[in-house]
Order: C-alpha cells, then structure tokens, then sequence
C-alpha cells in the first residue's frame, strides 16, 4: 500500500495549463495545443524509460543464460568429482581390506604349504 501513490500523476485544470512561452492559457483558448505539447512530453518520458528498461531487461536475461550455464558447467564438474571421489573411495577401501587380510593369506600359505625337512636339510647343507 505504501507504493499506491507512487505515480500518482498531480491534475491540473486546462484552465490552469501554461503555454510554452509563459503565458496563462484562459480555458477554451488554445487549451488544446499546450495539453497536447504535455501529453507528447509524457509520451516520450515514458517511451525513454521504456527503451531503458528494456535495455536493462536485455542485460538481465544475458547475465541470467551466462548464469545458468555456469551454474550447468559446475554441476558437470560436480558430478565428474563425485564419481572420481566415489572410483577413490572404493580403491582406499579395496586396499585397506587387502592388507587387513594380508597376515590371513600368509597364515593360508604356511598352512597349506607346511615348510618339510628335506627343504630345511637341503637348505642347511648348502651353507
């Protein structure tokens, strides 16, 4: 409600309308072409403005498609990383249960290939 008045255009009696040159125009006299003279001033305030915002909304709406497709490039890059971290992560883990079973492989190896006495005895005569 605070922007009701906000244009608000201010009305002046045609009786009260000046002409260009500084003279009160009496009602009825000429009243028509100093009226037409603000009517086309206003026209053309308005139709600058226009042409303004325009231009300002020509901006906008290239600044908001540059926007959007760095915002559309961040979310490529986004998702790239969240599929190297994700690639990452799962070698880490591979890794880690690797050398977690590392002693057991070691422990199966000793248990399936018992060292013998012969390997010992040979190994003992060579030195």
């Amino acid at each position: 409600m605070s922007r009701r008045n906000h244009h608000r255009e201010i009305q002046v009696p045609l009786s009260r309308i000046e002409d260009r040159r500084g003279g009160l125009l009496l009602h009825g006299s000429r009243s028509h072409h100093p009226h037409s003279l603000i009517l086309e001033d206003r026209i053309a305030i308005q139709h600058r403005e226009i042409q303004s915002l325009l231009g300002d909304n020509q901006q906008l709406a290239s600044a908001h498609v540059a926007l959007k497709h760095d915002l559309s490039a961040a979310q490529h890059d986004l998702r790239v990383l969240s599929v190297t971290a994700s690639d990452i992560k799962a070698e880490r883990d591979a890794e880690i249960r690797d050398l977690g079973n590392f002693p057991i492989r070691q422990s199966v190896k000793k248990i399936q290939n018992p060292p013998n006495n012969k390997t010992k005895t040979r190994m003992r005569k060579r030195r």
